[in-house]
């Protein structure tokens, strides 16, 4: 069991390289060093649309959610270590948007990049049209938020995960 520190996108890029390894006929040893070394160049960035499903899973203070409903803020999360760390507050989902486009490039070059969504299946593809500006865009994957993390966003979330390239 190797606890990649990542569930969604995350742990899918984890996966790909450890199924990549083994149909390449690697070793089992050599598998679970391929799975360690992915965790260790994955990030995740993202947008949730509303902090209301974070308070009731218990992620987030509900005082702290309701207040970013009331100044209409959304909160803007990095995941590292199987945490969940806030990165900054937007007012609109343009401008998390483009705060999820900057970090995507700010880590580049990258080996991979999927964009997650949960029901904003338009943000997504706009942000793949976008990336394509210095990614390919046949390398871009797009995926349904899975219900592990779907619980703690619920709708109109949107993140990256990316696997970067060059890192140790």
């Amino acid at each position: 069991i190797i606890d990649s520190g990542f569930n969604s996108g995350g742990l899918g890029l984890v996966v790909k390289a450890a199924a990549v390894a083994a149909k390449a006929g690697a070793a089992m040893t050599e598998v679970i060093d391929e799975a360690k070394t992915a965790a260790g160049e994955v990030r995740m960035f993202g947008l949730f649309e509303t902090m209301k499903y974070l308070a009731r899973s218990g992620r987030v203070n509900k005082t702290i959610a309701a207040a970013s409903g009331i100044l209409h803020v959304m909160p803007l999360l990095t995941f590292h270590d199987g945490d969940i760390v806030r990165a900054g507050l937007v007012r609109s989902v343009a401008k998390g948007t483009d705060r999820i486009f900057d970090f995507v490039k700010n880590n580049a070059p990258l080996k991979e990049l999927v964009i997650v969504h949960s029901q904003v299946i338009d943000q997504a593809v706009a942000l793949k049209h976008r990336l394509g500006e210095f990614i390919e865009e046949e390398k871009i994957g797009i995926a349904e938020l899975g219900a592990a993390l779907g619980v703690h966003g619920g709708p109109g979330v949107l993140l990256a995960a990316i696997r970067r390239a060059g890192t140790v």
